[in-house]
């Protein structure tokens, strides 16, 4: 939905100003420095400065007080015109990463530098978020702090008595106590507690920030009884994060709501509010698996209710049956980085499913059908084509006609930031919490009779945050399905419904070919445009622009024939001259591309035209209008399926001559054209009807900005279809779950791993770098994020990419030996290294596989390493430049050929080598793979090159990808294609 229901209202009264000594560095003197938030969507950073020459950098450090893995900072980075006389901001978007509490203290510093590098770092400054809009009163009792506005003395004491009696309940029930102060922020409503968070479901009634230590509930003074429920509720929930907190794993959502739930009221009774719906499912068998609640709840309001009638019978039955003494066993192991089925098994003797099993012959509810397994045994095996190595002697592409039921595709390639979503619309905190918000009160429900005296409270049910956040439609209602599409029924700019289809996505930063790298920008670029060659579906080689070519000269030169019917949006032709323009304005060292030299640096001429050293490019011929020819330096079989890549995408150059931002206008010659584009809001997309394989298919595509969570958006039926993460994975797999038969896998020919930055000490010594990588027990750091949907890496190569092997010569789990040549290193044991700072993408929290292994490296190793956090958006713009000791990199192959991997990666020249990693073996293999004419000598190569990478510790590989899409059954002809790309050019409506 729209955001105009959050304001950006400025905090008064919060803006730090701070006049430092002049004891700048290098003569640069900041003047003020400032901060000024627009609670709950902005934080602003402010400075002025001033200095003997052009000031060009500015970059503010920030970090929130939260439980954490290891030490966080975020950079943020300013962006302004070089001056010796500075005034700069930079704007922490909290649309991006979710909201942050009341009361949450902020630290923050710049970095400012000029030409020479580095010259003044200023000191920490602090400051608190509050939401200054309410006149806040304090009262405090013991840990707890109560801030309230309205109501008087009594209504905030009756508050400070339901969670001190909680507290009590809650050190009977399993020995828990708070390990710090707990702030409680009582909104007088939940409109009010809405106002203070980012994209909140309109049900929200409670929040726990559990990382934080902080709540924010809206309780009206008349609702005392119920308020009194939910700071038991949101207690519970800050308790046994601190109980349970452990970098490893994370708490069942099944057992941290059911504990909520039962901690409400221990009375034995199920409440009103969870009675019906879980009846209901017990009789009609529908109770979702113990598995299936593990990770996030449904959306759909009865099976949410009945999720958290589940949980809180199954925390009753735990409780009751077996007594606290084990349930504090159990919160323990889980702290300790057991997983829950381990933590089990060593508590009580039984997992998930075997508790599943014991806890429905307890309530008297049917067993599960025999064969549903557990979630991930549900799980669709994804299926790669079998992609076969290039060869020169490929037969020579003839044009032929595209039936309408074999879509075709643009190939988007790319850089992959494979971390923390770039939204998170309800903060995750560190583990635990009613992420999404708990409930206001409904109305009284006649109390339906339960077969087992099960505690509960009179809360609704609030779903935990996961990684990917999945807040849940109001309790009250039931989602909308999608409308049933009407010529009458308008979506955007008089666009039909019926003949459009709806999706989320990012902004795109750019959709100009030669500048785009993102993956996000690169899914617009791909339909907009088009180049000489394309990737079909199954990554096949086909024709694009040009309807055949020739290899000639031994594959060292080709003679590309364009189609006659090529033309650009606006109906101009696209000659040769085109083509040529295009690629020499790619590699005009002026524009700065970012992936010029990688997929285009074969030509002859463009190292030279990128250096400076040529006015054009050598290697690029016009025969005529219709006749163009390119010559590389070697004869290399996967030449051709680089210019499948955006860079080499053919540009309009009178549209180019617009001016810089010539893009926001695109005459590209894609399969689609751009028809609106509102900055925040939308991008829409019109079928071109005048490309040349045009077919029958849906004519407009909208692309909603991410304004909130897109998987709320597919459940209320606003949206076609929707990729899924981890975090709400087994809900969706349940059998039992409304989606999960439209819930559809690909395979993903991508690389996710840990790189060693090996410019730089300690991972300039290649037994440090083993060390650490023999340090990771890699299943574990997968099973942390990824929750074992995606495919453990063993080698950097994927399954279904030519070359790869199942046993390749990698570095096993080893603590011992670790330890031993981390010794035996130049710098003698882990007292000998410098600080270590790991590189990633994000605002102010690491994803779970990174605070998985700094615990790891802290266990094996005693080494402590710090987080630096790149914004999301940024982050593979910034990577080279910024990266520090370690980082993490995700690739997804722009073509099936291992050159991709392993020498795009890898090769001591190449452009995308952040870890500046050199070695002349590798080097040797892949130069001589990229000429070798027979394509088993050239897999073999790649082979060799691979063992060697893993044995000198050039990276841990972590897993390769799959992509989990939902697909409303009225969108037909969707698919992704192995680099994760929908084929929306073949996508039809029914009905």
């Amino acid at each position: 939905m729209p955001i105009h229901r959050l304001l950006l209202l400025l905090l008064l009264g919060l803006a730090l100003l701070a006049t430092l000594p002049a004891t700048a560095q290098e003569g640069i003197r900041l003047l003020e420095s400032s901060v000024a938030p627009a609670f709950p969507n902005a934080i602003t950073f402010q400075l002025r400065a001033q200095g003997p020459s052009n000031i060009t950098r500015a970059e503010v450090r920030f970090a929130t007080e939260q439980r954490a893995c290891a030490p966080v900072e975020t950079s943020g980075f300013a962006d302004f015109p070089p001056s010796p006389h500075l005034s700069a901001s930079w704007t922490w978007d909290l649309r991006k990463g979710g909201s942050l509490p009341p009361g949450a203290t902020v630290r923050y510093r710049w970095l400012l530098g000029d030409r020479t590098g580095p010259a003044l770092d200023t000191p920490w400054q602090t400051f608190q978020a509050q939401d200054s809009r309410r006149p806040w009163r304090q009262m405090s009792r013991g840990p707890i702090r109560l801030f309230w506005y309205e109501g008087d003395d009594a209504f905030a004491a009756a508050l400070l008595d339901s969670a001190q009696e909680s507290l009590a309940r809650l050190e009977a029930l399993a020995q828990l106590q708070p390990t710090g102060p707990l702030s409680l922020y009582i909104y007088a409503s939940g409109q009010h507690l809405q106002d203070a968070l980012v994209f909140p479901e309109e049900w929200t009634g409670g929040v726990a920030f559990a990382g934080f230590n902080i709540i924010a509930i809206g309780i009206a003074p008349g609702s005392l009884t119920w308020g009194r429920r939910a700071v038991a509720h949101e207690v519970t929930h800050v308790l046994l994060d601190q109980a349970t907190f452990t970098c490893l794993g994370r708490l069942p959502t099944w057992l941290n709501e059911g504990l909520a739930t039962y901690n409400e009221d221990p009375s034995g009774q199920v409440q009103p509010t969870y009675g019906g719906p879980l009846q209901e499912g017990i009789r009609s068998g529908r109770l979702l698996s113990v598995p299936g609640l593990s990770n996030g709840f449904p959306t759909d309001a009865q099976e949410a209710l009945l999720a958290y009638g589940q949980s809180n019978s199954l925390a009753a039955y735990l409780s009751l049956t077996y007594g606290p003494e084990r349930l504090r066993l159990l919160l323990d192991a889980i702290r300790r980085g057991a997983e829950a089925d381990a933590a089990l098994r060593a508590t009580y003797g039984f997992d998930q499913e075997g508790l599943d099993a014991l806890w429905r012959a307890h309530v008297g509810a049917p067993p599960r059908e025999a064969g549903a397994g557990g979630t991930r045994l549900l799980l669709p095996t994804p299926v790669l084509p079998a992609f076969e190595p290039y060869a020169l002697d490929t037969p020579t592409p003839t044009p032929t006609p595209f039936p309408t039921a074999a879509p075709a595709i643009v190939a988007t390639p790319t850089l992959t930031p494979t971390t923390l979503p770039t939204l998170t619309p309800a903060r995750a905190t560190s583990r635990g919490g009613c992420n999404g918000g708990l409930p206001m009160p409904t109305p009284t429900v006649t109390p339906t009779p339960i077969l087992v005296a099960t505690p509960t409270g009179t809360t609704v049910p609030v779903p935990t945050p996961t990684p990917t956040p999945t807040p849940t439609p109001s309790p009250t209602s039931t989602p909308t399905p999608f409308p049933t599409p009407t010529a009458s029924a308008e979506l955007l700019a008089g666009v039909p419904r019926s003949q459009t289809l709806v999706l989320a996505e990012g902004e795109p930063r750019s959709l100009d070919p030669a500048l785009s790298q993102d993956t996000t920008s690169l899914l617009y670029v791909a339909h907009i445009f088009s180049g000489l060659v394309r990737l079909d579906q199954s990554l096949r080689l086909a024709p694009d622009l040009a309807e055949s070519w020739e290899a000639l000269d031994g594959g060292t030169r080709y003679r590309f024939h364009l189609r006659p019917n090529a033309r650009f949006h606006s109906g101009r032709p696209i000659t040769a001259q085109d083509i040529a323009y295009s690629l020499q304005r790619a590699t005009d060292p002026a524009l700065h591309s970012p992936t010029a030299a990688t997929y285009l640096s074969d030509i002859l001429g463009v190292n030279d035209r990128l250096a400076g050293a040529a006015q054009t490019v050598s290697g690029v011929r016009v025969l005529d209008n219709r006749t163009l020819e390119i010559t590389i330096d070697g004869p290399k079989a996967y030449f051709l399926a680089k210019l499948a890549y955006p860079v080499a995408y053919v540009v309009d150059h009178e549209n180019v001559a617009d001016g810089p931002e010539w893009w926001r206008a695109p005459n590209g010659s894609g399969p689609f054209r751009l028809k609106a584009w509102e900055a925040g809001q939308h991008l829409l997309l019109e079928r071109n009807p005048d490309f040349y394989r045009a077919q029958q298919g849906v004519r407009y595509v909208a692309f909603r900005f991410l304004t909130e969570p897109p998987i709320r958006l597919y459940e209320e039926g606003e949206i076609g279809s929707v990729q899924v993460g981890a975090g709400s994975l087994p809900r969706i797999l349940d059998p039992q779950s409304r989606l999960a038969g439209e819930l559809r896998t690909y395979g993903e020919l991508s690389v996710f791993y840990i790189g060693f930055n090996t410019a730089r000490p300690p991972f300039d010594d290649p037994l440090v770098r083993r060390a650490f990588a023999m340090a990771l027990e890699v299943d574990r750091l997968v099973e942390a994020d990824q929750e074992g949907y995606v495919q453990r890496a063993v080698g950097l190569l994927p399954p279904g990419m030519p070359g790869y092997t199942p046993n390749p010569l990698g570095l096993p789990y080893d603590p011992a030996e670790a330890r031993r040549l981390l010794a035996q290193s130049r710098y003698g044991g882990p007292a000998g290294l410098p600080t270590i700072v790991y590189t990633s993408s994000g605002l102010d929290q690491i994803a779970p596989f990174l605070g998985a292994a700094a615990e790891m490296w802290r266990a094996n190793l005693g080494v402590e390493i710090s987080v630096r956090l790149i914004p999301t958006d940024e982050y593979f713009y910034r990577l080279s430049a910024e990266v520090d000791n370690l980082f993490d990199f995700g690739w997804i192959a722009d073509y099936p050929d291992p050159e991709n991997l392993l020498d795009v990666l890898f090769h001591a020249g190449a452009p995308n080598n952040t870890g500046a990693y050199a070695n002349p073996q590798v080097d040797a293999l892949l130069e001589a793979a990229r000429i070798a004419q027979a394509p088993g000598q050239r897999l073999g190569l790649y082979r060799q090159a691979q063992d060697l990478l893993l044995q000198d510790g050039a990276a841990v590989p972590l897993w390769h990808g799959t992509s989990y899409v939902l697909v409303k059954p009225y969108v037909q002809g969707y698919a992704l294609t192995a680099q994760g790309v929908p084929t929306l050019e073949s996508v039809w409506l029914n009905g």
